[in-house]
């Protein structure tokens, strides 16, 4: 019994190790050395845009408890606006928007797959399923063969992107 427990425990260490989470000391270094290599030696406040929802980078517990939650192989985009970019006089911080998987509702997940259908029957986009892409002559019967009750999210802009509920198990 003793082994079992201890096997039990040494695969759940295995497991915490090897889940990478998003690390916001390490993003912010990353950008400020993106920043540098432009001739932007000013170093300017973040904030952070997550998944819609703006955070302060002061507000660096909050920020980085919701990172805590995130695997790095969920994350759909993350992009950096320079605020002189983004035309608004009264932002004055530069943006880091990070996009990543999340349980979608019911509606929005009916409504993008129809729309994901209706796209890919139009034009040839790209399907990434579970992060994987789908090769081109498999997608539409991928597509057609998709459960509504298996997607745990789905986005369809320039590609289609899909995760399936088991990819959250993981």
């Amino acid at each position: 019994m003793k082994y079992f427990v201890s096997l039990l425990f040494c695969l759940f260490l295995f497991h915490a190790a090897f889940a990478q989470k998003l690390n916001r000391v390490v993003l912010e270094k990353h950008f400020q050395r993106e920043a540098d290599t432009v001739g932007h030696k000013n170093k300017r406040e973040l904030l952070y845009v997550l998944n819609g929802i703006p955070y302060d980078q002061g507000d660096s517990l909050k920020i980085d408890s919701v990172f805590s939650g995130i695997d790095v192989d969920k994350v759909l985009s993350v992009d950096f606006v320079k605020y002189d970019k983004v035309g608004l006089s009264h932002l004055t911080k530069d943006l880091l928007v990070i996009t990543y998987v999340y349980p979608q509702k019911d509606v929005i997940k009916w409504k993008n797959l129809q729309q994901a259908r209706r796209s890919a029957r139009r034009e040839n986009l790209l399907l990434y399923v579970d992060g994987k892409l789908v090769p081109e002559k498999e997608r539409r019967k991928v597509l057609n063969a998709l459960k509504f009750g298996e997607i745990l999210y789905i986005e369809s802009k320039k590609e289609i992107r899909v995760w399936k509920k088991d990819l959250l198990k993981s």
